[in-house]
């Protein structure tokens, strides 16, 4: 009733749009009566199939206002005595405007209700626009008047005049119960008390139609609200909602759409095409037609009809029903649905029909799909569902098998070997006994060599050779022999290359993968890259993009070993572009923590103190125990390194909470971290000592571990007992990129590196601590920025003229040939020129491009071209949707954006270069644009960044020469943002530079309340000794 009144307030016309049982009828009975207690007058129509000509439908509206305007007597008799007589269209204007001069005078609120206006669907295009002008003549000059029409469905006519103003639709989406008016209902009427819980899950089952709520609030009601509510809905669905479904919507439909409803019933989601497939037939269109006609219960998304769940689960028990005829369907629907790639609706369809031997086919036959989709513990829950349903088949119980190992899930896999076991085929018992082994081997046990060895290697089938010999090579693994190992390993290949009858390309990539990794533990760094491209290679050609995805982070860790930086972070931005576009979780976390590595190597402390954290705080939400370890114990090593108290004791109080029932794979990471971050030389010295190192030890890692032995015996006993850790320290020759690293490690013990002088290796970290305001800071400034797109250099070597100018720091702007180009007022198209100008000429998955521009909102591509297409006519850009793949297919070297201007590193720092720069900086990143993206926020967020710290720059340029000019800038730096650093540190020296010591200590102790207060953290070390030093 509320919409009502709303929906009257902005329009003169009114109508509600739904299928039966929306209490369209009984609403506007309850509103009316409301409405006459306000000297508001209600006429009521219920028209019949005969008004939907033009003159009948005047006389029926006249004929129920005579009891309230007696002076329409003559008119209707007019009007009567010309009904059964035939008349042009033009003759019923005279007798509307008649009806209006009747009607002008009206003083009070008139409402017309037009009931059952489906039949007005019937009639003609003439005669339906006769009406809808008598309909807009009366609005238009009878100030006083309002209409509501109840109707099943939208008419044309009804658009037109909604485009116009005339009119509103409530249609279903509107009308529909909210949780909140679930509740407002249950305790109005029923007298019931529902939870918050309770009316969303209502809401969700009814999707909010008013007669399944007020049928299952009833029979709660009856229950004195006692009975389990699911239970009420299960029977609700099953009786009442299908009695009224069946007498109020079914039975009322001709037997042809009867028959047809029936037929569909078996499809989830259904299209012309989709409905002709299945019934053979080729009337589906006609049909579908008839059923948006009737309004029956469907919604669309995507080209695609969907019944509403309660309306589809009556017609596939009418379905079930229609005997072999119902089969029949259903078997032809699972192979649809198998043609068109959704094969949970084809297990579900089969499932009803109990198919068992189907049901295994079909699982067989999906298997290598869903697994490369990542897929397996969907399959795994199937095959649970089959297994307690009938025995089942050898193939898959070796299927279950390997689906449980995959997700690392032991306790399936051993439940389902055990069966094996006991089948009493000796085929099955191998092949389930070398996955015992395989279980043994991945989990490190000590046993996998005894249960290899009771093998009857001459015993065993061709096909199972090479997974025999990968068995070896894993075990030579756990006895720590590489060389066996990887002859073991190279002859499994040998076996899968000559066995081509058996032979499984998923193998080999999984082959690939560990000779690479058993490579890079030799130290063969070379190898081990040719192997793991070979498998990345393999997993992109089988599209396997989730183990790809593991594929190019090891790929990463190899390049990080070999000091390529650029290499790892290539692999690991697509790894997680892979990620992100898949949706793989764990894919994503581990990659996340990769980078944090990466940012650690490099050391970067701040941003890969960031990305930990963010991968802790992402794992724990996910549930992900291991990649949570993982990641706090980087996250307390950041820590430790930076000098946090704050967070060390945060990230140590995470680490202990931790369960310790079962040990934990990444348990070497965080002894490192408890070793780096104990304050006690002698805790650090027995740590490290117990984890050692070996091959298998990360370059970082040994680097770390020696370097702290080493000044924890410094700090406990001098030189003499640093001496021999650093002198292993100088044999492991940590390479040139782990220096600053190490660099940081020493800052705080100069004097291990002053009495190790005479060696190489101090000097050079010597260098780096004097050397370099980084690591005096501790990395503390903002996050580096996302990497500027590649563009092509011209083939001169210079810059050609631009031809396309972009801007968008402040507002947005595109010119063309020095002439503006008119841009696409929808700003949701402006980000999405945004996006693809900054992916650059690599371009950008379309749904990578999508979560950027819609956020959480369902992916439609419809959507996506619809905005493509806006700006190619608006802006003339050459835009490329092709496979999934967007791109701006511009000549990069005449582009200009002042975005990339202002992100290119500067080529010099002198005063000029900087203010250039900073000049460039109009306003926010598109500022005019208020739309809740991610990667706006992020973008606006990092180019701010970017200019602070560009202006911190020049303000420390200046502080020698214009201290004053320097404050200032630092000043107007830490009013926009009040957590920097570097500012707060650069206004303290500028202070006491100008000899104002009391200002300068003021500033730190304001910059540590906000921190304390906002982060509830701790100044970085160097800026409290800047702090001590200014004090005195």
């Amino acid at each position: 009733m509320r919409e009502i009144d709303s929906a009257l307030g902005e329009a003169p016309i009114t109508v509600l749009a739904t299928p039966p049982g929306w209490g369209k009828t009984t609403a506007l009975v309850n509103w009316s009566h409301q409405g006459s207690e306000a000297n508001t007058s209600f006429c009521w129509i219920s028209l019949e199939e005969a008004d939907h000509d033009p003159f009948v439908f005047l006389s029926s509206l006249i004929g129920e206002l005579r009891p309230h305007h007696p002076q329409l007597q003559a008119l209707h008799d007019q009007l009567q005595a010309q009904l059964p007589q035939q008349h042009q269209h033009s003759a019923l204007r005279p007798l509307i405007h008649q009806l209006i001069g009747q009607l002008g005078p009206q003083q009070h609120p008139l409402i017309f209700i037009f009931d059952n206006f489906r039949h007005i669907a019937t009639a003609t295009p003439p005669q339906i626009q006769a009406i809808c002008s008598l309909l807009l003549l009366l609005v238009q000059h009878v100030k006083q008047l309002r209409i509501v029409i109840l109707s099943r469905t939208v008419m044309p006519f009804m658009v037109n005049l909604q485009i116009q103003g005339y009119l509103r639709i409530l249609n279903t989406d509107v009308l529909a119960f909210t949780p909140d008016e679930i509740i407002e209902l249950g305790q109005a009427r029923y007298m019931l008390h529902i939870d918050t819980a309770i009316a969303q899950r209502m809401a969700d089952w009814s999707r909010g139609w008013p007669v399944a709520l007020v049928l299952a609030l009833e029979d709660w009601k009856r229950s004195s609200g006692r009975a389990n509510l699911e239970n009420i809905l299960e029977r609700v669905g099953h009786t009442q909602v299908v009695t009224f479904l069946r007498e109020h919507v079914f039975n009322t439909l001709p037997a042809p759409l009867q028959a047809f409803l029936i037929d569909i019933a078996a499809l989830n989601r259904f299209s012309a095409a989709r409905c002709d497939q299945l019934r053979a037939q080729q009337d589906s269109a006609q049909l579908i037609s008839e059923i948006e006609h009737h309004n029956l219960f469907i919604d669309i998304q995507h080209d695609f009809h969907t019944f509403h769940p309660l309306f589809g689960q009556f017609l596939i028990g009418m379905l079930k029903r229609s005997g072999e005829h119902g089969e029949a369907l259903l078997r032809r629907a699972a192979v649809c649905y198998q043609q068109w790639g959704e094969c949970a609706y084809a297990f579900a369809t089969l499932l009803l029909l109990q198919d068992i031997e189907r049901l295994h086919e079909l699982v067989i036959c999906i298997a290598p799909d869903m697994r490369r989709e990542g897929r397996q513990t969907q399959l795994i829950q199937w095959i649970m569902q089959l297994r307690a349903m009938a025995p089942l088949p050898v193939a898959i119980i070796l299927l279950q098998i390997r689906l449980a190992i995959e997700i690392v899930d032991w306790n399936t896999a051993y439940m389902f070997i055990q069966q094996a076991m006991v089948s009493g085929n000796p085929d099955l018992i191998v092949e389930a006994t070398l996955y015992e082994v395989l279980i043994a081997c991945l989990k490190r046990e000590a046993r996998a060599q005894s249960l290899l060895q009771a093998i009857d290697l001459a015993a065993l089938p061709a096909h199972l050779l090479g997974l025999y010999y990968e068995l070896a090579g894993r075990v030579a693994l756990i006895q720590h022999d590489r060389a066996g190992a990887i002859a073991h390993l190279k002859q499994a290949i040998s076996q899968h290359s000559i066995n081509s009858t058996r032979r499984e390309p998923i193998t080999l990539a999984h082959l690939y993968d560990l000779l690479g990794l058993v490579f890079a533990e030799a130290g063969n760094l070379a190898d081990s890259a040719y192997y793991l491209d070979q498998a990345q290679a393999t997993w992109n050609l089988l599209r396997y993009p989730h183990r790809r995805i593991i594929t190019l982070n090891n790929s990463a860790w190899v390049a990080i070993e070999k000091g390529n930086m650029a290499d790892a972070r290539r692999y690991l931005e697509l790894a997680y572009e892979l990620a992100e576009c898949h949706m793989y979780v764990r894919g994503r976390l581990l990659v996340l923590n990769t980078f944090a590595d990466l940012a650690l190597i490099e050391a970067d402390l701040v941003q890969a103190h960031e990305r930990y954290r963010k991968a802790a705080g992402y794992a724990a939400q996910q549930n992900m125990p291991h990649e949570h370890s993982y990641a706090i114990a980087g996250a307390l090593r950041c820590a430790a390194l930076l000098g946090d108290q704050h967070s060390i004791e945060l990230w140590q109080a995470q680490l202990s909470a931790l369960p310790h029932g079962q040990a934990s794979p990444h348990q070497y990471t965080q002894q490192i971290a408890q070793a780096i971050a104990s304050p006690d030389p002698h805790d650090q010295l027995a740590i490290a000592q117990a984890i050692g190192v070996d091959a298998t030890t990360a370059r970082h890692d040994k680097a770390q571990l020696l370097l702290l032995q080493a000044l924890a015996a410094y700090q406990l006993s001098g030189w003499e007992a640093a001496k021999n850790y650093w002198a292993q320290l100088e044999r492991a020759a940590p390479v040139a990129h782990l220096h600053p690293l190490l660099a940081i490690q020493c800052q705080r013990a100069r004097g291990l590196l002053a009495a190790a002088a005479p060696s190489p290796l101090a000097s050079k970290i010597l260098g780096q601590l004097t050397g370099s305001p980084a690591i005096a800071h501790s990395q503390a400034d903002s996050p580096p920025l996302p990497a500027i797109p590649v563009r092509a250099e011209a083939a001169s070597g210079k810059q050609a003229a631009p031809v396309w100018r972009f801007s968008a720091l402040g507002s947005c702007a595109l010119a063309h040939n020095h002439q503006q180009v008119p841009l696409a007022p929808r700003p949701l198209d402006l980000l999405v020129m945004m996006r693809l100008l900054e992916a650059g000429a690599a371009g950008i998955a379309a749904l990578r491009l999508w979560e950027d521009v819609w956020g959480d909102q369902d992916y439609s591509s419809d959507a996506l071209r619809q905005s493509l297409s806006r700006l190619r006519r608006s802006t003339m850009l050459p835009i490329r949707l092709h496979q999934g793949h967007c791109q701006l297919t511009l000549d990069w070297n005449l582009v200009d954006y002042d975005v990339w201007r202002l992100e290119e590193p500067l080529t010099y720092h002198q005063i000029e270069g900087l203010q250039e720069k900073i000049a460039l900086y109009h306003g926010s990143f598109l500022s005019h644009i208020h739309h809740e993206s991610r990667w706006l926020n992020q973008r606006r967020i990092a180019l701010h960044r970017r200019v602070l710290a560009l202006r911190e720059a020049l303000a420390l340029i200046k502080e020698k020469t214009h201290p004053h000019e320097a404050f200032q800038i630092y000043s107007q730096v830490l009013e926009e943002d009040g957590m920097r650093e570097v500012a707060t540190a650069g206004a303290m020296r500028c202070s006491a530079q100008l000899g104002d010591r009391k200002h300068a200590i003021s500033i730190y102790q304001k910059f540590c309340s906000r921190l304390i207060e906002e982060l509830g953290a701790d100044p970085s070390p160097w800026l409290v000794q800047l702090y001590q030093e200014i004090a005195g």
